[in-house]
């Protein structure tokens, strides 16, 4: 279970959890970094077999 999270690291920033403090900006902060490095590792996969 814990092999695409080795292979594919998602980059969030703890100082940033810390500073937004709130759960709901937490969600949404992880939430949005989570989507945009599935974009980023989609896009690269395409065009490395591609």
């Amino acid at each position: 279970m814990l092999r695409p999270h080795r292979r594919y690291p998602i980059p969030i920033d703890l100082d940033i959890l810390q500073k937004l403090g709130k759960p709901r900006a937490m969600d949404i902060y992880v939430w949005i970094t989570m989507k945009k490095a599935a974009l980023h590792y989609q896009n690269r996969s395409s065009l490395t077999l591609g």
